[in-house]
């Protein structure tokens, strides 16, 4: 039984099919579409009145195959109401969809790529395929999954990346329906569309002319809503007289006249000029509709809406001016005049700002005002523009400075302490300190420099691993994430230059501390009663087992005697997978999830297998560096042997110098 149904809410279906009875095929060649979350059905049926003639048609076509075939028709119409709440819902339904398999396939993507690292990081680096060898026909397969691997990857990335636009466009698209410009634009085309029925079909056409006049309606009780707010207010002809100027698309036109749904202009081509290029005036016009203009200027005053408060044309200019030439703040020119316009830009807005001129942009970003804080906005891009044309003038810097008139109050975000900055490697820098930029070497012979792209105060500082694919040892990354949100990663032996937060004082330090007695300048650990409480200072404890196991694998890496060195990774290796439970040869850095207690208590799980097998081989450290590995393990004689258990990589041992850090973070 095949029943075919038309409402406006979902408009023209088929039910009632099944694979292999022959119903697509006949629908197919009348002009039906399928999809998989609606079945069979006809385009563009949704809020139309029903297709009668294709409708039976198809179903004539079916019963003559011998099937059973029921029609349904409603055309009752929904509301423009109605409609528009469906729209947006759907939308939204089919940017989750999108999004979604967005994500699968970026998950897709990460797993093929684990894959094929997963391969890779078995195989030295530039080792070459023996032939002849007995590992050849492996080594091989290897480097076809590997390939295979990557090359899915790839696939599935640019999928993640074609879905994940198509959810944003559901987005855009939704937007652009309901811009008040498109709006108006919209009643005007359905203004147009409803007098040509009447115009044509009169009385026949009564219930089309009626859904047209709900529709418009509906779309001016949506302006009026936004007039009543104060979101958007449409120009009119009320708004404007014979010789105003006009802004069309950033251009602005002299009014030649005021019509009832327009103005017109010189022609657009001119460019706001008032004669051509013979100049004589011209000798047409063009008309510019109310959904096009952007402004109006009269008796010197600039009104950018037609609710808004009017401001100066002669600020209005340079606030243009600089939106224009703030294009050069993050690029150079290709010629010596463009890149000392460029240098012109960035050293006005550091000058206006008190700031020295190789200040990062941070630090000028760190004055901008609130966005909606528009006057101070416009008096910061006056007088960087003021700033500008006296550089361009060629007046020195230190007489612009002399005689800077006075800027608008602006409360900086943060300011760069004065004082040269710490030199710190970046596992060493916390949260609140402020970064003045990073150390790079450059190429040889060019000396250490500071640069200084990446500044302001640090919000949080990440530790994560990723193997270096040399396989001979586990390097770390170390992300540092400013307050602005900027983000970049270092080596954590990348040297940074650090203003050090100010840490606050205790709450139980008295205010000012009085002169220390005579007595208290003995040392800690003089025999002698103590008489006053205050006055005693706390023996340190010992050094935790997390410093004790940190401190063991450094001296494992400066370690310069190879074969000592290797002994101790994989002794300190085997050390951690018994601790967690996995064997001694086990191959891969996941197995530390294992463990359920905490890095402490890891460590501590660390030291005593690792004084087990060092008492089990009968081996003594050769390295001065190297700690007790536990407070109550005597070293044993000083042999150094190979450990019995098999050999494993190391790359995990070193995870565990990066682990330790993460405290800080």
């Amino acid at each position: 039984m095949l029943t075919i149904t038309h409402t406006h809410a979902d408009g023209t279906t088929l039910a009632g099919s099944r694979k292999g009875d022959g119903v697509w095929e006949i629908c197919k060649a009348n002009g039906w579409a399928f999809s998989r979350h609606v079945g069979i059905y006809l385009r563009q049926s949704r809020d139309k009145d029903a297709n009668r003639a294709r409708i039976n048609r198809t179903a004539d076509a079916l019963r003559d195959a011998g099937h059973d075939v029921t029609v349904n028709i409603d055309n009752t119409p929904r509301t423009t109401a109605e409609r528009e709440a469906d729209r947006a819902e759907r939308a939204d339904r089919r940017a989750d969809r999108y999004a979604e398999r967005a994500g699968k396939a970026a998950a897709e993507s990460s797993a093929r790529r684990a894959a094929a690292d997963a391969i890779s990081d078995h195989m030295p680096f530039g080792e070459p395929i023996k032939i002849g060898h007995h590992s050849e026909r492996k080594h091989r397969r290897a480097f076809e999954k590997i390939h295979a691997h990557t090359q899915k990857s790839w696939e599935a990335a640019d999928k993640a990346r074609e879905l994940s636009h198509r959810a944003e466009a559901v987005g855009h698209n939704l937007a652009h329906r309901q811009d008040p410009r498109v709006t108006m634009r919209r009643i005007e085309r359905l203004e147009v569309e409803r007098r040509k029925l009447e115009r044509d079909y009169g009385e026949r056409a009564a219930s089309k002319v009626a859904r047209l006049t709900e529709e418009i309606e509906h779309w001016r009780a949506e302006l009026g809503k936004l007039a009543e707010s104060g979101e958007f207010v449409p120009w009119g002809p009320e708004h404007f007289r014979k010789g105003d100027l006009v802004n069309v698309r950033g251009v602005w036109y002299p009014v030649v006249r005021v019509n009832r749904k327009s103005v017109s202009v010189p022609p657009l081509i001119g460019l706001g000029q008032p004669n051509g290029a013979d100049g004589q005036p011209w000798s047409w016009t063009d008309t510019v509709p109310w959904d096009d203009l952007g402004g109006r200027r009269r008796d010197g005053m600039q009104l950018d809406t037609p609710n808004g408060e009017a401001w100066p044309v002669d600020l209005a200019r340079k606030v243009a001016r600089w939106e224009d030439l703030a294009r050069w703040i993050d690029r150079d020119g290709h010629d010596d005049a463009s890149r000392r316009e460029a240098q012109h830009v960035r050293w006005a807005q550091r000058i206006a700002h008190g700031l020295d001129l190789g200040a990062a942009r941070s630090e000028v970003e760190a004055f901008q005002p609130h966005p909606d804080d528009t006057d101070t906005r416009r008096a910061l891009a006056a007088a960087y523009v003021d700033i500008f044309d006296r550089l361009t003038a060629g007046e020195l810097v230190p007489d612009i400075r002399a005689s800077l008139p006075a800027m608008p109050e602006v409360e900086p975000a943060w300011t760069m302490p004065e004082g040269e900055p710490e030199r710190l490697h970046v596992r060493d820098v916390q949260p609140g300190d402020i970064v003045a930029g990073w150390w790079d070497r450059g190429f040889a012979g060019m000396g250490e420099r500071l640069l200084r792209g990446f500044c302001g105060p640090v919000a949080e500082v990440i530790p994560h691993d990723g193997p270096d694919y040399s396989g001979e040892r586990f390097i770390g990354w170390w992300a540092v994430i400013l307050a602005d949100g900027t983000r970049r990663e270092f080596k954590p032996w990348q040297p940074l230059a650090v203003h050090r937060a100010e840490l606050p004082a205790s709450p139980t330090e008295p205010e000012s501390m009085p002169e220390p007695a005579a007595e208290a300048a003995e040392p800690v650990n003089a025999p002698g009663p103590v008489t006053e409480p205050e006055t005693v200072v706390e023996v340190q404890p010992e050094t935790t087992a997390v410093e004790r196991w940190e401190r063991l694998v450094a001296s494992c890496i400066a370690d310069t005697n190879k074969r000592n060195q290797k002994a101790r990774t994989q002794r300190m290796s085997i050390a951690r997978r018994r601790v967690c439970g996995v064997p001694d040869d086990y191959v891969g850095a996941d197995f530390t999830d294992r463990h359920p207690g905490a890095y402490e208590e890891k460590a501590a799980a660390y030291l005593a297998a690792y004084a087990a097998l060092l008492a089990a081989d009968g081996a003594e450290r050769t390295h001065p560096a190297e700690p007790e590995p536990t407070p109550d393990v005597a070293p044993p004689p000083a042999v150094v042997t190979e450990p019995k258990a098999a050999p494993v990589a190391p790359l995990d041992v070193f995870a565990d110098l990066l682990a330790a850090r993460r405290r800080a973070a």
